[in-house]
């Protein structure tokens, strides 16, 4: 018979996976892909074998004014950072973003920026055992807690937020509609509060 620590080791895996699984949550491509991901002009990462060429083309604008922005290396670190700071984790319990899961963008009629992100925990934070800060971190990644929505003023700092579960809830609450489309997510209806 599994032990205890088995069965939530294997929970937390299970849960994990399945929040980082193609359509889950945002629709989008699925977020636990092994290649490594290359930032796009589309706002969204995207693995690199799939990638099309990048251009010195300027970011897509859409009719309500909201750009999709590139995902740089320096935004993901912005993005890990403020998310480690929100859920009070040791940096080191995870490992960053996971491939196809952050989603950028701007909208140029209120000068603000929004993004969306799905983190990963790190190979110590998995190796982990119950009872521990880092293992208590894997449970707090459960039901949507991998997954932060921000969103930022120019020059301010990043604010943040948990998905939640279901997160789709969350996410039609927090992103303006315009941003919602902009990055063409294909959310699962909210369920009626019972």
């Amino acid at each position: 018979m599994p032990s205890s620590r088995d069965w939530l080791t294997g929970g937390v895996a299970g849960v994990l996976a399945c929040l980082m699984a193609a359509g889950c949550s945002t629709g989008g491509s699925p977020a636990g892909a092994q290649s490594p991901s290359q930032p796009t002009s589309t706002g969204v990462d995207v693995p690199a074998s799939s990638s099309p060429t990048l251009t010195a083309s300027s970011p897509t604008v859409t009719s309500a004014g909201v750009e999709k922005l590139l995902v740089s290396p320096s935004v993901r670190r912005e993005l890990t950072a403020a998310y480690v700071a929100f859920m009070r984790f040791k940096p080191s319990g995870i490992a960053g973003t996971a491939a196809n899961s952050v989603y950028y963008a701007y909208d140029t009629s209120t000068d603000v920026y929004w993004a969306m992100a799905t983190f990963e925990p790190s190979a110590a934070a998995l190796r982990s055992k119950p009872g521990s800060p880092m293992f208590n971190e894997l449970v707090g990644m459960q039901d949507g807690g991998n997954q932060g929505l921000f969103t930022r003023t120019d020059g301010g700092s990043w604010e943040v937020e948990q998905a939640g579960d279901p997160p789709q809830c969350q996410i039609v609450k927090f992103f303006p509609k315009a941003v919602i489309k902009a990055w063409a997510l294909n959310l699962l209806s909210c369920p009626a509060a019972g």
